[in-house]
């Protein structure tokens, strides 16, 4: 920083400062403009401030002209910062750069001329007395011993080193050095301060983690109103225990839903029977649930950056607690997300069936499905469906029994229904029919109960299926899949214990490039963080710093 002495108000002063690249090498500063800052007001300064660059023909030399007049804002009893507030060097931004700094009557002075004329070293030296004919008007004799007295009762405040002076802005306020504060164990209420960036790593302690994870996962869902935050999301979805919802989300009405709508596959029928599976125990392949660690590591940070969101915690912890290693329920009380994940979240994943093995069973076991998509069964309220008799298979040969009729009786009236046409029966009205093989009329007494048995058989086999069906819940045509205990603490520990050099093609924003520099080599060479991927030395993101060498650092957080 560039220190240009005291001035007087109304007075040109010209500052000149240099910008260099990464190597060193004077460059130019491109779209640059510059401001003056007043002790500790925020107010910028632009009026009579004049940027130079690349002054006299010299690349990376400027020249700052200042016009310190009160008319341009400026004042007495001040200290001036010239700052650069817009401006890239080589690319890389540069503002923010302290350029030089001076003050406006704000210093002691060495006299030299007093009325009008010049002020010699014996003039002022203190003596025995000072004579009348001293160049010092104004004053009586006064003797050292006067002088001494008076200015250690009523004279100024002495610095403990001698020549320093103490820097008071225009409101009458003192700066202040932090690093020398007493009583320095006692807290500092510094909530009207304005801290510079940390850049130093901050670590907190296992309480403080554990502390910090029990903080996010106590938040009272009332809250978590923020749309698209996860906060939000976990309270409108996880409304209720999994084990307290139907795995089915049908629509169903008694008397009305055709049976080919309730069953959405082909019936397999042995032996006169429908033959249904019970399948358990499903649950995500090792291939899913790497692909469900892999989209929650690259889901970019940017859109959940919202205060107070897990989103925001995540970016901003650094070497804080992991709140996934937090015992569910543990001690979160009733409305908070760590109570409604251990309480609700009681199911497991693998006792719930997979959309594949859903769609492999109800290829198998589902209902019967019609030649023409979209056509349905005609059931009667009693169970009975209807037949197109236009629309059979072979022929029924002499002798064949059909179940259900009793033989007709000798000499019984038959009318027909439409004009006789010889063509389609040999038989001629009168003409005698013989069977052919002996009545039996233990086939024909038992036809009727064994068609009431077969249907009680096909309703008890349709409820079973229903009952199954019932419990999958289907959205767009999927089966729904809900998560227990054990299975969201598996892929919470698979995503936890995921190896970083197993994931490629993660966004430039993503989770993963958010936590690398927790773990992974990083270093801010030429004013650029750059953090490296798991290999070390392959560059996974950069971002250029701004430095302020006078700055206070902050070497612990308590």
């Amino acid at each position: 920083m560039n220190w240009q002495g005291n001035i007087s108000i109304g007075e040109t002063i010209d500052v000149k400062f240099t910008t260099v690249n990464s190597s060193g090498v004077p460059t130019t500063l491109t779209s640059g403009s510059v401001a003056a800052y007043v002790d500790n007001s925020t107010t910028e300064i632009t009026a009579g401030v004049t940027l130079t660059t690349d002054f006299d023909g010299r690349t990376g030399l400027h020249n700052v002209r200042i016009v310190a007049t009160s008319g341009n804002g400026f004042a007495a009893q001040t200290n001036v910062h010239l700052i650069v507030t817009a401006g890239t060097v080589s690319g890389n931004s540069a503002v923010g750069y302290v350029i030089g700094s001076f003050s406006i009557n704000n210093r002691a002075s060495n006299v030299v001329r007093w009325a009008g004329q010049t002020v010699t070293t014996g003039d002022i030296a203190i003596k025995t007395t000072l004579a009348k004919t001293t160049h010092i008007t104004g004053f009586n004799d006064i003797s050292t011993a006067n002088v001494q007295t008076e200015l250690g009762t009523y004279g100024a405040l002495r610095p403990t080193t001698a020549g320093r002076t103490l820097d008071v802005n225009a409101t009458g306020e003192t700066g202040i050095d932090w690093a020398n504060i007493g009583a320095p164990t006692t807290t500092q209420n510094l909530s009207g301060t304005t801290i510079a960036t940390v850049t130093n790593g901050v670590s907190l302690t296992s309480g403080e983690r554990t502390t910090l994870a029990g903080v996010i996962w106590n938040v009272l869902t009332s809250t978590l109103t923020t749309v698209g935050s996860i906060g939000k999301l976990l309270v409108d979805n996880i409304n209720a225990t999994i084990s307290s919802r139907s795995t089915y989300a049908g629509t169903d009405t008694s008397g009305t839903t055709t049976l080919l709508s309730r069953i959405a596959s082909a019936i397999t029928i042995t032996s006169g029977k429908v033959d249904v599976n019970d399948k358990t125990g499903f649950g995500l392949s090792t291939a899913e649930r790497s692909a469900t660690a892999d989209q929650v590591w690259d889901e970019v940070l940017s859109g959940h950056l919202t205060a107070g969101t897990t989103g925001a915690a995540l970016n901003g912890a650094g070497a804080a607690g992991d709140p996934w290693g937090t015992a569910l329920p543990g001690a979160y009380s009733s409305g908070t997300a760590g109570n409604i994940l251990g309480n609700r979240v009681d199911v497991a994943v693998s006792t719930r069936a997979t959309p594949a093995q859903v769609q492999t069973e109800l290829g198998t076991y589902g209902g019967l499905k019609p030649t023409v998509a979209g056509r349905t069964l005609d059931i009667t309220a009693t169970g009975e469906a209807g037949v197109d008799l236009d629309n059979t298979v072979g022929t029924l040969a002499k002798g064949t029994d059909i179940t259900g009729f009793n033989d007709i009786a000798a000499g019984t009236a038959m009318t027909l229904t439409s004009a006789y046409d010889a063509a389609k029966t040999a038989a001629q009205a009168g003409n005698a029919m013989t069977l052919t093989t002996a009545y039996d009329a233990a086939k024909t007494a038992s036809t009727q109960a064994s068609v009431d048995t077969l249907a009680t058989y096909v309703d008890t086999e349709v409820a079973a299926i229903k009952a199954k069906t019932d419990q999958l819940t289907f959205s767009s045509g999927a089966v729904e899949v809900n998560l227990d205990l054990t299975d969201l603490n598996a892929m919470a520990d698979a995503i936890l214990k995921r190896d970083w050099t197993a994931i490629s093609g993660e966004s430039a924003y993503s989770l993963l490039n958010a936590v690398r520099m927790l773990r992974n080599k990083w270093d801010t060479a030429s004013g650029t963080l750059t953090v490296k991927k798991e290999d070390g030395s392959t560059t996974a993101w950069t971002r250029a710093l701004t430095v302020d060498p006078a700055a206070q650092p902050i070497v612990a957080a308590t």
